[in-house]
């Protein structure tokens, strides 16, 4: 009756794993994925500059002059910084382990008890008449159905919780970076992942202020 139920939570194109058989948490990144956008995005640069002269000016993150409508500015913040020191994502990984917790003491009380009973009738097998056999087994059955039905239906509750979480997070986080856009004039801001970029300028790296900021529009909402 052991469980191995998984469930994940998605911000941006990061996967945070969860298992219910296993205590903690372990991150796994999907390759093909990366591969597929970082031929995206190398794509798009081609399109972007093989029309334009060299020589582009670059504008350091921090600055606060919205670009001209001929530039084109990519900045990116690194997503496991975000996942470490965001409280929103804190605080949701709290609660999903906190779930988890619940859910695996309700399932092994009820293993528990499927156990205890079924030790019980298989001690007084010897002296039961055939319908007495008959009904134990039907006892039985009737509990691993119980299990089951219960099993199935917490894990519809933490999978639920799990995408309210996913669907919240990313909302905040794409809410603050059209408002903190609103005075950088960058054509994209991308999540940078591991496996994602194989070289990247960090005079376009915004995750201090990224970070920063949602944090801070966070506490104010605390």
């Amino acid at each position: 009756m052991a469980s191995y139920f998984f469930i994940f939570l998605n911000i941006s194109h990061s996967l945070i794993w969860i298992s219910f058989t296993k205590p903690g948490f372990m991150k796994n990144f999907s390759i093909a994925l990366n591969l597929l956008l970082l031929v995206a995005v190398g794509v798009l640069f081609y399109f972007q500059f093989s029309n334009k002269p060299n020589g582009a000016k670059k504008v350091a993150a921090g600055n606060n002059t919205a670009a001209s409508p001929d530039e084109f500015r990519v900045a990116y913040f690194e997503m496991d910084s975000v996942e470490k020191s965001y409280e929103l994502v804190k605080d949701a990984l709290e609660q999903l382990k906190g779930k988890e917790g619940q859910i695996a003491r309700e399932l092994g009380g009820l293993e528990s008890s499927y156990k205890k009973r079924m030790n019980e009738l298989n001690q007084r097998g010897p002296s039961m008449s055939q319908s007495e056999g008959e009904a134990a087994q039907r006892e039985l059955f009737q509990m691993e159905q119980n299990y089951q039905s219960r099993k199935q239906s917490l894990e519809r509750e933490f999978y639920n919780q799990n995408e309210t979480l996913k669907a919240n997070i990313k909302k905040e986080i794409e809410d603050f970076l059209k408002e903190y856009n609103k005075t950088k004039g960058y054509s994209y801001i991308m999540a940078n992942e591991p496996g994602l970029f194989y070289f990247k300028d960090t005079l376009y790296d915004v995750t201090a202020d990224v970070v920063n900021g949602l944090n801070s529009k966070y506490k104010k909402k605390n």
